[in-house]
């Protein structure tokens, strides 16, 4: 199946920057020696490192997660770059999350509350997103705010990217945090005339997008249709800022999440 990213999961159709597919799979799950993304012991999708080793001309990527860090649980294929990420947004599956820094700090981006679900089952992550070049800078954005995932300082999952302008695209919450069904809008700082800040809410997905399920066909886009395990994550929000023509991350400190996924019809 494929799913809307905005509204749950992902999308084959969307206009996007082509990414590049690099690497080699990596499957790590605790405590089992064949691993799928169910998580069973069943058909796996990659190589049982203690069943064989690799050939000698074989180059297997694996991170290397710090002594004191938890262990991976979700498989994911290093090196995977999904189609609406650049290469030269320097962010691939499998890379260490510390890596993952705001290129231009005069804009910071919060997570600014816990994920809350819709009245039709869409999850939300609130977020916040200031800079301080008021209208002095030519300023443009991707159009969705990324969540990145990692565990033990690996990041194992990406959103899908972004179409480049226009953005961002937030929606709007009530009182209680939920979408109102409008889209945010950008406010000044009484205080400070170069502050601008949006506030709302970005649709997490449920599927992973480091474990591609292969090509569809008809759009060329990469299909993703494994859902991401339930666990704990290191989650970021990551936003595409775009000034004077060149593009530059932004990114928030990571939030500490107990993922489960959502119920599906």
């Amino acid at each position: 199946m494929t799913i809307d990213s905005k509204k749950g999961g992902v999308r084959a159709t969307r206009t996007l920057r082509a990414g590049l597919v690099l690497g080699m799979t990596v499957c790590v799950a605790a405590a089992v020696a064949g691993c799928s993304p169910a998580g069973d012991t069943g058909t796996a999708r990659t190589t049982d490192p203690t069943a064989a080793a690799p050939a000698p001309s074989a180059e297997v990527a694996t991170p290397s997660p710090s002594d004191d860090s938890a262990p991976t649980t979700i498989p994911f294929e290093a090196g995977h770059v999904p189609d609406g990420w650049s290469q030269r947004d320097g962010v691939a599956c499998g890379m260490s999350a510390t890596d993952l820094v705001t290129q231009d700090d005069r804009f910071s981006l919060e997570l600014t509350g816990p994920m809350v679900t819709g009245a039709d089952g869409t999850v939300y992550q609130p977020v916040l997103l200031e800079h301080e070049l008021g209208d002095d800078a030519t300023l443009d954005f991707g159009d969705d705010a990324q969540l990145v995932w990692a565990q033990g300082d690996v990041v194992v999952d990406l959103d899908l990217g972004w179409q480049e302008g226009g953005g961002p695209i937030l929606e709007a919450a009530d009182a209680e945090g939920l979408p109102t069904g409008d889209y945010s809008a950008w406010e000044e700082d009484a205080t400070d005339p170069a502050m601008r800040r949006i506030s709302g809410l970005t649709g997490v997905a449920n599927a992973t997008t480091c474990w591609p399920s292969g090509v569809d066909e008809g759009s060329g886009f990469t299909n993703y249709d494994d859902p991401r395990p339930d666990g704990e994550y290191d989650v970021r929000a990551v936003v595409l800022a775009m000034v004077d023509g060149e593009s530059r991350l932004v990114v928030s400190d990571p939030v500490t999440v107990d993922w489960v996924a959502p119920a599906v019809d």
